[in-house]
């Protein structure tokens, strides 16, 4: 499956979201290790954006006050996020942080419908970069020739299980599950 990434934004230029890409797709990578789901991200020119289609859209202000990003689903069950740059740049947030986030939970539950049942009346949403996602737990990386970006963390499928141990998340920086 493809992710189309569309910028819609006035505050970033296309070129400059270009260069991520090869970055995007390591971090694909990365989370699929732990969250198999085949995914492809793709550039799209505004002009030419696909109406039947996976999405990761760059917009400048949020429709969700205090939200740098999210994802939801399109009237005809397509995937979709956005990232606030506008927003995000006003929060001194990075956008990259942002979209990777959004990348991460697209591969993980693209239709946000699935969950953890951790006891007969407790559930976790499967939103893996939410339990680690200020951007002082980001990592960086470099690809594609292009400066290195930094990108989201995300925990691991063992950060659902009560009383597991080990690693919890990608960067070892949560230390017990839930």
């Amino acid at each position: 499956m493809n992710i189309y990434v569309i910028n819609k934004s006035t505050v970033l230029k296309d070129a400059q979201i270009q260069r991520w890409l090869p970055a995007f797709d390591v971090f694909a990578d990365h989370v699929r290790e732990w969250w198999p789901r085949s995914v492809s991200i793709v550039w799209c020119p505004r002009d030419k954006e696909p109406e039947l289609a996976w999405k990761l859209v760059f917009a400048d202000k949020s429709d969700e006050a205090g939200d740098l990003g999210y994802h939801d689903f399109t009237p005809d069950g397509r995937p979709i996020s956005y990232i606030f740059a506008a927003d995000a740049k006003k929060f001194g947030a990075s956008p990259t942080v942002t979209a990777t986030h959004e990348i991460a939970e697209m591969i993980a539950d693209p239709w946000i419908s699935e969950n953890f049942q951790i006891t007969d009346t407790r559930f976790f949403a499967k939103e893996i970069c939410d339990p680690c996602e200020a951007d002082e737990f980001a990592y960086s990386i470099k690809a594609g020739g292009f400066p290195a970006i930094k990108v989201s963390d995300f925990v691991l499928p063992k950060w659902f299980i009560p009383g597991s141990t080990g690693q919890f998340d990608r960067n070892k920086k949560i230390d017990e599950p839930l």
